[in-house]
């Protein structure tokens, strides 16, 4: 999960805001502005979707890029980053998933006349 802080065109505040915006491995999930709290997010079943398809294919990629290092520099590879990643990965992965499931769960409990889980703003 990587969170950037982004100049964005705020519509609630109807100029140009600082977001703090939210990618699941290569997948964008969110975009709050820091101002009024305005968050835009995609659906749940497309971000869902698009995880998905992201956390598979870099799943499937990943032998590939491990060998790689590990043909590049063999005693860095066995000292440093097989051991940094078996801790590290699992980690960021259950971080992922755990943001995913909030964002679902905000996106849920909202109330019936709410606006569209596109743009939600806070406080109502």
């Amino acid at each position: 999960m990587q969170r950037y802080l982004v100049a964005l065109q705020c519509l609630p505040c109807r100029t140009e805001r600082p977001h703090a915006v939210t990618y699941l491995g290569n997948v964008f999930a969110s975009a709050t502005c820091t101002v009024c709290g305005a968050t835009a997010r995609p659906r749940t079943d497309v971000l869902i979707a698009q995880y998905v398809r992201d956390f598979e294919q870099r799943l499937v990629r990943k032998p590939g890029r491990m060998l790689t290092r590990a043909r590049r520099d063999p005693v860095t590879f066995v000292l440093h980053y097989l051991p940094h990643g078996l801790v590290s990965k699992p980690r960021e992965v259950l971080q992922e998933w755990e943001a995913l499931v909030r964002l679902n769960a905000a996106t849920s409990t909202a109330p019936p006349d709410a606006e569209p889980a596109e743009v939600r703003t806070a406080g109502r």
